[in-house]
């Protein structure tokens, strides 16, 4: 693998690398902040509902208190005067329906458990109701106020029943009931999300249980839902019986499904509402990020690829130059430069190829691993070997570099004498050795043969 090639290969991973981890992070805070949005809906849905029956209460305790203190009521309810009750309550009744829609009950209950007056259905009276709905007998018997949720002749409310008193005698209670529906209505005014009541079939009471087949578990819807409600509470309920928060795809859409727990004055599970928020653009924003991230990713990628690519290629020039420059030097001495492992020849100068009469490395390698291949033995030890007291040649010359080493070696029928020296470097953990080697044939001949007689000095 090329350097060139690593450095490019190294960059692109720390980009990408880099890339990731933002990305990582911007995505998982998204996601925690989609998760804590509708998490905070969720709640903003029970402190509406928590604020809506906490208002139901006050304000029809207070219509309780205004329409029992009407003149001769107090006396219809103990002699269980029907007809007298309606006349004298319708009024006010109507006064109520108009105030607040969903108003769906008004009954008076006397404190044996039976209905005296229906103001919704006026001819429907004297059944012991109290039979069929708990929150009655509870009513009835601890002569106090209870509200909650609860099914009745009239289908499934909101129910308020507040006791009635004639000098500190309980003689029974007066009873409002407000449409689910209104919750519905109310929390998505208040909040924006869109929520579905499911009741406990516990709590059904008197109502019609034919008409509260449908539901998850023990609960039931308070009210038929629509097909596209339909979609959301199977999505929701699929491998969900625990009904634990949710994320469900519907129609290329993202919604986050949060149940909130409904419980009755004691604590016991009465209902849940499920609260549903379109949560599609935090997660649009997500794969936006991402998508954002990739072209990023991609756009830093060539960018530094033509800066690394331009980069390169200047120093390479510049280094081109340099090897051209010293390359020129060294071609022009006359000394034969030789770069080597000591084994194997690395480098060499212009003189190199013109005493062995080559062309390139490659030639010469062809009968040649090194240079110290070609080296002979004179009549004595005087001369350079391969391998000299059991070392590299080239070992031998950086360890002795304080004497003369003589090398011999004969091209073309021509034995020419050098002289070697050699400087030892360090590349890439392995060792190198720049060897020199002077040509001193004629000086030998001038210091061993005559001048002018050509005989050989004794």
């Amino acid at each position: 693998m090329s350097f060139k090639f690593r450095a490019q290969l190294i960059i692109a991973l720390i980009v990408i690398a880099v890339s990731s981890a933002l990305t990582f992070f911007h995505t998982s805070n998204e996601s925690r902040y989609a998760k804590e949005r509708s998490l905070h809906a969720s709640e903003n849905v029970k402190m509406a509902f928590n604020s809506m029956t906490d208002d139901l209460e006050h304000f029809y305790v207070y219509r309780a208190y205004t329409t029992l203190h009407l003149a001769g009521v107090i006396e219809a309810i103990k002699k269980r005067d029907t007809k007298q009750l309606y006349t004298l309550t319708l009024p006010r009744y109507k006064a109520l329906i108009d105030e607040n829609p969903h108003l769906m009950v008004m009954q008076y209950h006397a404190a044996d458990g039976h209905s005296i007056l229906r103001m919704h259905l006026k001819d429907n009276f004297g059944d012991d109701i109290a039979s069929r709905r708990p929150m009655l007998r509870t009513a009835h018997a601890g002569h106090k106020m209870v509200t909650g949720f609860e099914g009745g002749i009239h289908g499934m409310a909101y129910r308020i029943v507040i006791p009635i008193f004639d000098n500190n005698t309980y003689i029974g209670a007066l009873e409002f009931g407000i449409d689910t529906g209104y919750f519905v209505e109310k929390i998505k005014q208040m909040t924006g999300s869109t929520s579905i009541l499911m009741i406990h079939e516990d709590y059904l009471g008197a109502a019609d249980n034919s008409l509260y087949k449908e539901g998850l578990g023990t609960y039931r819807y308070t009210a038929a839902i629509t097909e596209a409600q339909k979609k959301y509470m199977d999505a929701f309920s699929d491998h969900n019986h625990a009904m634990k928060p949710k994320n469900v795809r519907i129609d290329e859409k993202d919604y986050e499904i949060n149940p909130l727990s409904l419980e009755d004055s004691e604590g016991k599970s009465a209902g849940v509402i499920i609260c549903i928020d379109d949560v599609t653009g935090g997660y649009q924003n997500i794969l936006e990020t991402v998508f954002g991230s990739i072209l990023l990713t991609a756009a830093l990628l060539l960018l530094f690829w033509a800066l690394f690519e331009y980069a390169f290629g200047a120093l390479i020039h510049k280094l081109n130059f340099q090897e051209r420059y010293i390359k020129t030097i060294l071609d022009s001495q006359k000394n034969i430069v030789v770069v080597t492992d000591g084994e194997e020849i690395i480098f060499v100068n212009q003189a190199f190829y013109d005493y062995f009469g080559c062309s390139s490395l490659e030639e010469f390698r062809r009968e040649h691993s090194c240079i110290c291949n070609c080296f002979e033995k004179g009549e004595s030890d005087e001369y350079l070997q391969p391998t000299i007291d059991g070392l590299l040649w080239t070992d031998y010359l950086t360890q002795h570099s304080d004497k003369e080493h003589k090398v011999k070696m004969t091209v073309g029928g021509v034995s020419s004498i050098f002289t070697a020296h050699a400087q030892k470097m360090k590349y890439e953990n392995q060792m190198r050795h720049v060897v020199v080697f002077t040509d001193i044939t004629k000086l030998n001949q001038l210091a061993t043969q005559d001048v002018l007689t050509q005989v050989a000095n004794r």
